[in-house]
């Protein structure tokens, strides 16, 4: 249903910058998209809709049109998908670091 309406979503978002729930269907429905190509394992298409659900979230915080104290959590969490499918070895290097800083943690 995500991929069906995608089309009309990013119409009606162009049509009117200033229409906040048009803002918020297309961000959420870009969400959507990329979890569903994660889960199904196809990384790009996942990568693609993280980064345009960035995209049109970040519209909505520099237009002010739904200043929410959670984007703040949700930014993270979108820089954190769209990082680790642009370096997929950038979690295990991290892991290793955390392993040589901390050696006692490996028994956690």
């Amino acid at each position: 249903a995500y991929r069906e309406s995608q089309g009309m979503r990013e119409r009606l978002a162009a049509a009117d910058p200033s229409n906040a729930g048009w803002q918020r269907d297309l961000y959420v429905c870009h969400w959507k998209l990329a979890d569903l190509a994660e889960r199904r394992g196809e990384p790009g298409q996942a990568l693609d809709n993280w980064r345009r659900a960035y995209a049109v979230l970040k519209g909505i915080r520099d237009r002010g049109l739904d200043a929410r104290p959670e984007h703040q959590g949700i930014f993270a969490q979108l820089d954190e998908k769209i990082r680790l499918l642009e370096d997929p070895g950038s979690a295990a290097r991290e892991a290793e670091a955390r392993l040589e800083a901390k050696p006692d943690s490996a028994e956690d």
